[in-house]
Parts: structure tokens; C-alpha cells; sequence
């Protein structure tokens, strides 16, 4: 389990560096409505292919935001959460770890939740339910997972798959796993030279806008696949990146507003391409960082994918492209062609000046 948030970026930069067999990426999850049962399946079905080569080992990636993005999960959390606001008694000593009793939980539980929350460990069960007692919320307002043993989940939901495929005789290798917890080992590691470049423009430009009185404006630096001095940074004004949403006036817990990024930065979901078939794969050691010699100046691998906005608009572009030169061709008047090409050139003189 490494650290990744919604959108998983270090698990997409770790995945391009290591070339691990499984990468659980929370956008695809979310994007595709992925289940639990369905995960799991995914796991499995790559363990027993590799098992028919004999390669009886391997590795999962999993990010430990990962089960906000489960849709049986959500709703699971979502129904401990209701039980927690009407009989909040039934979860007194889970803060301090001294209750481990959750018969009463489970019989407030609607049948399906009783049913994945039965099929977890017991300590995760426990974990569950004390992160919404405590109520530790990320971004957003959800809920922070972080100390959730979703590693443990998975571990257990593949152990249970891979024996009913024993039983039915469709798989025959052994299975032994041994699970990692490392969000705190990944954000205490030490930043590249990529990493102190880009804190040291932010800052620094931070600062200038606050000694020219330029208050409420958060630093962006574009062109970061260029050299550092190809940089460049401007100011947005934070409000245009502040949504307001309708909350319930008597509660103070819900929050009134919330930043989001005017375009969530979505890599190509075909960034496995650049990785051999899961069958086939050998991890890779990027070995350390380096600060000095050729390959300190590598850029974060996610940056060179292409972004599946800018993907999806240039399909978009070619198609109208295409239908313009078919209309255009069909004995289309002067002087609508003549509009046509004042559109087109102004959109020329727009991409030029960027």
C-alpha cells in the first residue's frame, strides 16, 4: 500500500518506474464503477495467469485511498456513518481500541453491508468504524482512509477467490502473500532534484506576489517537461477555483465551500501500454535518487503522458476537421467559406500565442 489520493498520481509514476504486475489506480476504479468482487476478480485472474508460467510471485500496488473509490465501499461507509449519527453509544471505546464488540453494528447494517463488512478482518472492522467516530475527513469532505488497512482487504477477499479456484480445479499454484504499509515510508523520502526546482519556484513566487501586494492568487508553473529556465509562472485568483455548494445550516460539520481544480489532471488511461502484458512483466529497481550526473536532471514520468483531455479534444478536432472538408467540398457558397476560414484563422492565431 503506498500513499495516493483520488486521482493517483503516485501510483501512476511508481507503476511507469517499477513496472509492478497489478496497479489498483483509483480513477480507473471510479471511472469504470468498479466493485469490490470486480478487483478482486482482476487480481486473481492475473495471479493464475502468471501461475501458468510458473511465475508464482509478484507484486499489487494499491494506494491507500483506494476503497473511497469503490462504489460498495462508499455506500458501506455511507450506512456505518447513519448508524454512528442515530445511536452514537454503540461506538463508545472503539477511540481508544478497547471495544472490539460489532454485533450491534452489523445488525443495523442493510443485508449486502452486513455481508462485505462480515467478509473483513476483524481489526479492519474496527478500523472502519473508528475513522468515521473519529471522523478524519481529506479533501473534499470524505472520508481519510488512510489508516485503514486496504492491503489487508484485498489480501484476505483474494485468499477466499483463490481457493474457491483451487476447489474447482482451475488454479494449482501456492499462494502466500506478504503485504507492506508504506504511505508514511513514500512521504518521508527524499525529493529529487525535480522536486526542490519546483518547491523552490513556487516559493519564491509566493513571495514576490505577497511583496507586490498581489494577495489571493495561487502559484502556477506550466511547462514543467521544459528546462527549469523554459518555466513559466503566473498567478490564478484562487477565488475562480472556489465552488459553492448547499449544506445543511444547522450542522457546522458539512463544509460551506470547497476548492477544486477547474480540470482534473487525468493521464491517458492507457498509460500501461508503455509495460509489457501483466504475464510478462519483470519489476523493475529504479535504485535512488540521483542528485549529480546524467540521470539527475530525469522529469517525473507522469508529466510526458499525454492528458486525456488534451487526447479527447484532439480527436474531437479531427473529426470536425474532417466533416468540414466534406461539407466545404458539397458546393458550399464563397462567401461561407470565406467566414469558415476567418473562424479557422483566428483559432491558428490563438494556438500560436500560446
Amino acid at each position: 500500500r503506498i500513499p495516493g489520493r483520488s486521482i493517483s498520481h503516485i501510483a501512476a509514476e511508481v507503476a511507469l518506474m517499477t513496472h509492478p504486475h497489478v496497479v489498483l489506480m483509483s480513477a480507473d476504479t471510479g471511472q469504470e464503477q468498479l466493485g469490490i468482487a470486480e478487483v478482486t476478480q482482476m487480481i486473481c485472474n492475473v495471479i493464475e495467469a502468471r501461475g501458468r508460467d510458473d511465475n508464482n510471485y509478484g507484486v499489487v500496488l494499491i494506494p491507500d485511498q483506494l476503497l473511497a473509490s469503490v462504489f460498495e465501499m462508499k455506500r458501506l461507509f455511507d450506512e456505518v456513518k447513519e448508524i454512528y449519527d442515530a445511536k452514537p453509544g454503540i461506538f463508545e471505546g472503539l477511540e481508544s481500541g478497547a471495544r472490539r464488540d460489532l454485533s450491534p453494528i452489523l445488525g443495523l447494517l442493510p443485508p449486502l453491508s452486513r455481508a462485505l463488512f462480515q467478509t473483513l478482518p476483524e481489526r479492519v472492522r474496527a478500523q472502519i468504524c473508528r475513522v468515521i467516530v473519529e471522523g478524519h475527513l481529506v479533501r473534499g469532505g470524505s472520508i481519510d482512509l488512510g489508516s485503514v488497512e486496504t492491503e489487508v482487504i484485498f489480501q484476505s477477499l483474494v485468499e477466499t477467490e483463490l481457493t474457491r479456484r483451487v476447489v474447482l480445479g482451475t488454479y494449482k499454484g501456492p499462494f502466500q502473500a506478504i503485504t507492506y504499509s508504506l504511505p508514511y515510508h513514500g512521504r518521508s523520502a527524499m525529493p529529487t532534484n525535480f522536486d526542490c526546482d519546483l518547491g523552490y519556484t513556487v516559493g519564491h513566487a509566493a513571495g514576490v506576489f505577497v511583496t507586490e501586494d498581489r494577495t489571493g492568487l495561487l502559484v502556477d508553473v506550466s511547462k514543467l517537461k521544459e528546462d527549469v529556465k523554459h518555466w513559466e509562472v503566473s498567478g490564478t485568483p484562487l477565488s475562480s477555483l472556489v465552488h459553492f455548494q448547499e449544506t445543511d445550516v444547522q450542522s457546522d460539520a458539512h463544509l460551506k465551500y470547497q476548492i477544486r481544480p477547474r480540470s482534473r489532471l487525468l493521464y491517458d488511461i492507457n498509460y500501461q501500454r508503455s509495460m509489457p502484458e501483466p504475464q510478462d512483466r519483470t519489476v523493475i529497481s529504479p535504485g535512488p535518487a540521483q542528485f549529480s550526473g546524467p540521470c539527475s536532471a530525469i522529469k517525473t514520468r507522469t508529466l510526458c503522458l499525454p492528458q486525456v483531455q488534451r487526447v479527447r479534444q484532439m480527436a474531437i478536432s479531427e473529426q470536425l476537421i474532417t466533416e468540414l472538408k466534406a461539407k466545404a467540398s458539397a458546393n458550399c457558397p464563397p462567401e461561407v467559406l470565406r467566414a469558415v476560414n476567418m473562424l479557422l484563422q483566428g483559432g491558428v492565431d490563438l494556438l500560436r500565442q500560446i
